[in-house]
């Protein structure tokens, strides 16, 4: 699979690699589907580094092993609406914020930061500056 024999694999070496018959049959015994080539390396690279070593790539394999159960899923729906409750809540604190901010240094009319819908207005002062 390491093509350049450095120990890494590349997604490069990786999309060359998939179309050996002994990786394609491996995956296939482990259950895994490598329709999406890409996305799978990007799973298997849990650093984000753009290379995986064998380590990850055996640990990797393993852990996407296998059907998800029901109580995985729901897990996943759950953390996934949770960050983004969590990622709207900051941005509506954030963008008044920013509003005021680029209004009060002039480099920009408040419209230029965009804002996000909300039921209630932020009508008290901005707490960075007092104003």
């Amino acid at each position: 699979i390491d093509a350049d024999k450095d120990g890494v694999l590349t997604l490069s070496e990786f999309r060359n690699a998939i179309s050996e018959d002994d990786l394609i049959e491996y995956f296939q015994v482990l259950g895994l589907a490598i329709e999406d080539v890409e996305t799978l390396f990007i799973l298997l690279d849990r650093g984000q580094k753009g290379q995986i070593n064998i380590d990850e790539f055996m640990h990797g394999c393993l852990r996407l092993k296998g059907e998800a159960t029901s109580f995985e899923l729901a897990k996943l729906l759950y953390e996934s609406q949770w960050l983004c409750h969590n990622l709207e809540m900051i941005a509506h604190e954030a963008i008044p914020h920013l509003q005021h901010q680029v209004a009060r240094l002039g480099c920009g009319s408040a419209t230029s930061v965009p804002t996000i819908p909300r039921s209630c207005d932020r009508a008290t002062p901005c707490k960075a500056c007092n104003t």
